[in-house]
């Protein structure tokens, strides 16, 4: 990845020469921090611009990909610059995009993951999912917001389930019957839908 390959560096060079060295530091920020910006801010809006003209999940998440190899590849290449443009010009979504992804670089299958499990229990739409996703503005918030929604519908429908089988001593989850608790609790964790009752009301009851 390189800037401006048509950069007039002659005309920077006479302009440096007329000043003194500090001068000569600041003109020098202020050109590469222009020229980085022009470079990366236009890639940024495209790629915002297909998040929000997503039409299924799909889309968004091969959007989500791209972006953040993306992100890696800008900070991994221009460090400095893009440590600017965050304190400088207060965008720090480049920043914090790469130090999201290194962190967790699993993060958009862990999203994807919730979204399935979320559109089997909620039946939501991919469009509603599209919306919740964009009402956040950084991929780690949209992740979270994603875990929390398919957490609380996953409490609810087991607590839906918890409440009938004290009625009725049988429950059908997910196409089979329950007699007790236990049981539930076993095939739940079978399914690999355990993670969303960490931590929560649910997990004390079984």
């Amino acid at each position: 990845m390189k800037l401006n390959p048509k950069f007039d560096q002659e005309a920077l060079k006479q302009t440096l020469g007329k000043v003194g060295v500090h001068e000569q530091e600041a003109i020098l920020s202020k050109v590469w921090l222009g020229e980085f910006k022009a470079k990366v801010l236009p890639e940024l809006n495209v790629l915002q611009k297909e998040k929000v003209e997503s039409k299924t999940v799909n889309e968004l998440i091969g959007v989500f990909k791209k972006e953040k190899e993306y992100c890696l590849r800008v900070e991994k290449t221009f460090p400095e610059l893009t440590q600017t443009l965050d304190h400088q010009e207060n965008n720090s979504h480049i920043a914090l995009a790469a130090t999201y992804h290194t962190v967790r670089p699993k993060m958009i299958e862990e999203m994807h993951a919730d979204i399935l499990t979320l559109q089997k229990y909620s039946g939501w739409s991919d469009g509603s999912i599209i919306s919740t996703i964009n009402m956040h503005q950084d991929i780690s918030r949209q992740t979270d917001a994603i875990f929390n929604r398919t957490q609380s519908h996953i409490i609810d429908s087991i607590e839906d389930n918890l409440h009938k089988l004290s009625l009725k001593g049988v429950i059908e989850h997910q196409g089979e019957k329950f007699e007790n608790a236990i049981d539930l609790h076993v095939r739940i964790n079978d399914q690999g839908e355990n993670k969303y009752l960490a931590d929560s009301s649910i997990e004390t009851k079984y």
